[in-house]
């Protein structure tokens, strides 16, 4: 991780002697800001990038991965081991913090990767499956690093797979209804559902959509009436199930 432990106190127990001699180099277009750090983990360097996270050997030098981002990554990468995975969690300017497999590259099976409401420009800090990171938007996070569905993919592949393949047909595809409207029907039904973990991403996402904080409370009250009208419109089966 950064500086060497949760600390920060870049203290390490190796010292390094003698005459320093260049091994190997890699040039790379994109731009590595000047705070980013290269992160030694799993005998491969991570470094962040204006344009994803990129990944090498660190015996040969070779590119062994990219994870190409839209916006610059804000920060290096922390390497942490969650329910046996070496997983790479990494924020950005796209208001994310990633989680990667840290082998391969690829995201994480059933991860949702938590948006706040500004870019992410430091390096986080996990602690006890706990990510621990501050944020441009003047908030410090702390967030379940292991809040996602591994197990449940591994169990159930092809019901996993058909559920996320509905999920982003749904949501990421274009439509006669636009992303905004879509998540605002979202939130009135997941209040209805009353899933909390469906109204925090469905919430978040109306509002990356252009939703203002009266519309997602008028489509919440629509919920309410919604669901208290269910139990008015069923009150004539009671009532005409009276004896007469």
């Amino acid at each position: 991780m950064l500086a060497a432990n949760p600390q920060r106190t870049s203290w390490v127990p190796e010292e390094v002697r003698g005459e320093l001699n260049v091994e190997w180099y890699h040039p790379i277009e994109p731009y590595i800001h000047y705070k980013i750090q290269p992160i030694a983990a799993n005998g491969k360097l991570y470094v962040s990038t204006a344009r994803g996270l990129y990944t090498f050997s660190a015996a040969s030098g070779e590119l062994l991965w990219v994870y190409p981002t839209e916006q610059p990554l804000g920060h290096s990468p922390t390497i942490a081991t969650i329910n046996g995975k070496s997983i790479a969690f990494v924020g950005g300017y796209d208001r994310k913090i990633h989680a990667l497999d840290a082998n391969s590259g690829e995201e994480i099976n059933g991860y949702t990767p938590f948006e706040a409401t500004a870019g992410f420009e430091t390096n986080p800090l996990v602690v006890n499956n706990t990510i621990y990171a501050g944020n441009r938007d003047g908030y410090f996070y702390a967030l379940d690093a292991r809040k996602y569905y591994q197990d449940l993919k591994e169990a159930q592949p092809e019901m996993f797979d058909a559920f996320m393949g509905l999920h982003k047909g749904v949501f990421e595809k274009e439509s006669a209804l636009s992303q905004k409207i879509k998540e605002l029907i979202a939130v009135a039904v997941a209040h209805t559902t009353q899933c909390p973990y469906c109204i925090e991403s469905h919430v978040k996402a109306a509002q990356k959509a252009g939703a203002s904080k009266a519309e997602i409370a008028e489509a919440i009250s629509i919920a309410v009436a919604l669901r208290a009208g269910g139990a008015f419109a069923h009150s004539t089966v009671a009532m005409s199930s009276l004896e007469r």
